[in-house]
């Protein structure tokens, strides 16, 4: 299952940047718009380096899926509100809440609460729009394979070729900081969901994907470092130096195990029986949780 795509579950992301000084991250970004000449300085992130930063990071969608498995209820009341779209007045809170709405609605198809489902789509349709890359997605089938959990595969399949798509585009036009801060809204926004059931649930399994997260934050507090010295990023690499911290008290260890052959539709296959052991108490639990409630109420 493709890590990224499903960051919007079924709608957008990716990337570049551009700063001064003087200027906001969504003066910035509006600036690129219009006239790439005025911006005075860029970074850039090569197409390679961030898949390869990318391939480690969770789906939202497999989070979504273990949490419905789980037997756990549907519980909309955790989840970003569409209604809060006319807040996001910048691209900067644009990009990080169309990663954000995305998750949400990744959540929200797992458990095909259809009607639900079209209100946040819509939502992402105009954050796309207003980011200039609703072109890349074809909404009219998103919406319709979204009404069904079935539909899955599909549903990846297109939105697989959208962000390629988009990733390129974004790139040439060295936006690369959109990309980013939808990945990191998306990748937020599911470590909060999975938070949530786990408090509301005691559940071992997504206490443990928690603390799994401490090794994908290192990646994403790369790609975010990048673009610091823009004030608005600058911002959001200091709460996430602060998340890093209460994470770096997670401890993870790796349990090493023979491997096995076995034989898997046919074929003779070796398998790894390793496995890591994530060692995390309650109260390291609950400061990663009050750290990530303060980022993601900055952001919504």
């Amino acid at each position: 299952m493709n890590r990224v795509v499903v960051l919007l579950s079924l709608a957008v992301l990716l990337f570049s940047i551009a700063c001064n000084e003087e200027k906001t991250l969504e003066d910035s970004l509006n600036e690129q718009e219009n006239s790439a000449a005025e911006v005075k300085k860029a970074v850039d992130i090569s197409e390679e380096v961030f898949k390869d930063i990318i391939k480690g990071i969770p789906s939202p969608l497999e989070i979504s899926a273990l949490i419905k498995e789980s037997g756990v209820p549907y519980e909309e009341s955790m989840l970003n509100s569409a209604d809060n779209l006319e807040n996001y007045s910048t691209n900067y809170s644009r990009a990080l809440n169309l990663g954000i709405l995305g998750a949400d609605l990744g959540y929200i198809n797992m458990y095909e609460k259809t009607t639900t489902s079209i209100g946040y789509l819509q939502a992402i349709k105009s954050l796309a729009d207003d980011l200039k890359v609703g072109q890349f997605f074809d909404f009219s089938t998103i919406k319709r394979l979204a009404t069904n959990s079935s539909n899955i595969d599909s549903l990846l399949n297109i939105t697989t070729t959208g962000f390629e798509e988009m990733n390129h585009y974004l790139v040439e036009q060295k936006r690369g900081d959109v990309g980013v801060l939808i990945l990191v809204g998306g990748w937020l926004e599911a470590l909060h969901i999975a938070i949530e059931v786990a408090k509301r649930n005691d559940n071992p399994e997504l206490f443990e994907r928690v603390g799994e997260q401490k090794i994908t934050l290192n990646e994403i507090k790369l790609l975010v470092e990048v673009y610091q010295d823009n004030p608005s990023i600058g911002q959001l690499a200091d709460d996430f130096s602060n998340l890093k911290a209460a994470f770096d008290e997670v401890t993870i260890s790796y349990v090493y195990e023979e491997p096995e052959m076995m034989e898997v539709d046919g074929v003779l296959m070796v398998v790894d029986k390793s496995s890591s052991k994530i060692e995390m108490t309650s109260q390291q639990f609950e400061n990663i949780d009050q750290i990530v409630q303060q980022i993601r109420s900055k952001i919504i």
